[in-house]
């Protein structure tokens, strides 16, 4: 990573924050974010699917009594 990176890096965070954004930001550098890449992939299915188990548990939900009916 270049210089200008790290400085965006940290200058996106408040000061109270920097060394943990400094820790981590060195983190990624070093493992070269293989790490971050696999497990995002995985967090993002897992919440793919929760969403459409959400979606469709409220397609199953029955209306409620008075409520106005969709066009």
């Amino acid at each position: 990573m270049t210089p200008e990176a790290q400085n965006a890096v940290l200058s996106a965070v408040a000061p109270p924050e920097m060394g943990k954004v400094s820790g981590l930001f060195n983190v990624f550098r070093y493992l070269g974010g293989a790490a971050f890449a696999a497990g995002f992939s995985a967090a993002l299915s897992v919440g793919a699917g929760l969403s459409l188990m959400g979606a469709l548990a409220g397609l199953c939900l029955p209306a409620m009594p008075g409520a106005p009916r969709a066009p």
